[in-house]
């Protein structure tokens, strides 16, 4: 109730925006799929997903990846 309307408009986009991301790493990397292991599983998990995805990010923002630049270096 002590909020302008404006900052309330944005914690929703932030709402939608984490959805999609949350679906986005469960559809492609699995983010869920950890039942049954013990911690560090599920740490390095949950690791490994969140790289997945950040690679994924920085892969379509224009910039090349640290993959193919790493590729240039022998040719």
């Amino acid at each position: 109730m002590h909020h302008r309307l404006d900052e309330l408009l944005e914690l929703t986009r932030l709402y939608v925006s984490s959805t999609v991301t949350a679906d986005c790493m469960d559809g492609r990397y699995e983010l869920l799929d950890f039942a049954g292991r013990s911690f560090p599983a599920w740490h390095h998990h949950m690791t490994m997903a969140s790289a997945a995805y950040a690679h994924l990010r920085l892969a379509d923002s224009g910039y090349p990846s640290p993959l193919v630049l790493a590729g240039r270096r022998g040719a």
